[in-house]
């Protein structure tokens, strides 16, 4: 049975929000060590060429967002996908929880 907040969602990004970058970069050397993707979702829009030259162009200052640019530091997406097993998903907890407490 799925529950019901997923009946109507493709549930395809997880993300996991780190209390530190140093953090996030040392989770995410761990997944990889373990042989586990992660990738990097919501890059803060100042950051992405075409509005930068857009605010340039039209002389908009556009301007860091300290809490976009924050939250992209800290971001790491976790694996998400329908054939992920019970297994996989603790072994993933599991490593998260180990270098979260300074143990790997």
């Amino acid at each position: 049975d799925r529950p019901e907040l997923l009946e109507n969602s493709a549930a395809h990004i997880l993300p996991l929000l780190c209390e530190t970058e140093a953090l996030r970069d040392r989770i995410r050397a761990a997944l990889h060590e373990a042989g586990i993707q992660t990738s990097h979702h919501y890059a803060p829009i100042h950051s992405f060429t075409c509005y930068r030259r857009a605010a340039e162009e039209r002389n908009v200052c556009v301007g860091k967002i300290r809490n976009a640019t924050e939250f992209a530091r800290r971001e790491i997406t976790l694996p998400l996908y329908p054939a992920l097993s019970d297994e996989s998903v603790s072994e993933i907890c599991s490593i998260i929880a180990r270098v979260a407490k300074g143990r790997a």
